[in-house]
């Protein structure tokens, strides 16, 4: 058994998503795009699947529906998405971006894909290829503990 925790693989992503969450949050403030990065996922979801339901918009967001409920009401407050009942069961609503919110998404998105090309900057495409390959092993031992 490895007795110092730097020889495991798990603090090392830990760290590495806090990081790359912190900066990511820090690139919206400069840049003055007032969304979190879980909220521009959200809206990037929406805008790709006009009347996606919250349920649907749950599971690909991996969030309980509460905690997915108060991010769909923020940004809804701040007119970036509508809720629309469905036509064959009024108690679904549909998510729908608007004009505004799709405004906000292609703000963000040249800075996120910037961040992503100098995230793997120095890296090969083998070693990038590579790195994919181990994280799926690893999100299938974690889906199977």
């Amino acid at each position: 058994m490895k007795a110092d925790y730097t020889n495991y693989i798990a603090p090392w992503l830990g760290k590495t998503v806090r990081l790359m969450d912190h900066r990511l949050e820090e690139l919206l403030e400069e840049n003055r795009i007032e969304i979190s990065k879980m909220q521009f996922f959200i809206l990037k979801m929406v805008a790709n699947k006009e009347g996606i339901s919250q349920n649907e918009l749950a599971v690909y967001a991996e969030r309980d529906k509460s905690s997915l409920t108060r991010m769909i009401n923020t940004l809804e407050k701040k007119s970036y998405v509508r809720r629309v009942p469905t036509e064959n069961d009024r108690r679904v609503n549909g998510i729908y971006i608007t004009a505004k919110g799709l405004e906000i998404v292609n703000s963000a998105r040249p800075l996120l894909n910037d961040f992503a090309v100098k995230v793997e900057k120095g890296l090969t495409d083998e070693e990038v290829q590579t790195t994919i390959r181990v994280l799926r092993k690893i999100q299938d031992n974690i889906q199977h503990i």
